[in-house]
């Protein structure tokens, strides 16, 4: 199978390096990186085009957000199987796409894993851990879904559900797994791999006001697809997250 990996960017000098190596690193495994950038106005660009093979796509235009550059990118991606990598972030291990890879079996739609968020400074600090072992799709009903940059679905998913609601600023991906695990129930694999490393400090992982903000948006996003939650289900998740951030203990 062939692997799209998106990647959208905009100022992201520091990071994105790290972000295309760990993807051109990935072994035994057909993959096309797709970079998405908004026109940055740092050392972005030159970056990528230092770095850029036959294996990758760079687009740089201006957008109209995280979520419409991403829907680029599914429209610009081949692959058999679709998966977003944010370019503050980079897949943990050489094999990571082969591990998931081997989880692809004909009744499998969907492919996630753990996600570790390490400090700003350091790839080998990690400060908490995204590992939803028990996942089910009601567990939306209460905020929790799988990492957005650690899963990876058929293309068909992508086909059926179609693009990101760019009306959402921070939940569009909440919104969009509302889409593919409970209204389409498309079937899923989870596999106990950290799959990605993630800077703290990204759009919706960067302080409580961004948390409440985020919240709402999941209210909306669930009723909005006919089903019922509310903000006291939704923010109850939040002293779970600050308690595995400063424990580094949660496993759902």
């Amino acid at each position: 199978m062939k692997y799209s990996i998106i990647t959208v960017c905009y100022n992201s000098e520091n990071t994105i390096k790290d972000t295309i190596e760990s993807v051109k690193a990935q072994k035994d495994v057909n993959v096309e990186h797709i970079i998405v950038d908004g026109l940055s106005k740092d050392r972005t660009a030159n970056l990528i085009k230092d770095m850029l093979t036959n294996k990758m796509i760079f687009l740089s235009e201006p957008d109209l957000g995280l979520y419409d550059a991403m829907n680029k990118g599914l429209r610009l991606a081949t692959g058999d199987v679709i998966g977003i990598l944010n370019s503050d972030d980079f897949f943990s291990t050489d094999d990571v796409l082969l591990e998931v890879n081997k989880n692809f079996k004909n009744d499998v739609d969907i492919v996630f894993g753990n996600v570790e968020f390490i400090e700003n400074n350091s790839k080998q600090r990690v400060t908490r851990k995204i590992a939803l072992r028990n996942f089910k799709p009601w567990f939306l009903k209460f905020g929790w879904m799988p990492p957005h940059t650690g899963t990876f679905l058929r293309r068909k998913i992508i086909s059926a559900v179609g693009d990101y609601d760019i009306s959402y600023e921070t939940a569009a991906d909440y919104e969009y797994f509302i889409r593919v695990f409970y209204k389409y129930k498309f079937s899923y694999k989870y596999i106990n791999k950290t799959i990605v490393k993630m800077r703290e400090g990204g759009l919706t992982t960067n302080g409580i006001q961004s948390y409440m903000r985020t919240g709402k948006e999941m209210v909306r996003a669930i009723r909005s697809n006919g089903y019922y939650s509310n903000a006291f289900m939704i923010l109850c998740r939040l002293p779970i997250k600050l308690l595995n951030k400063k424990f580094f203990f949660s496993r759902l």
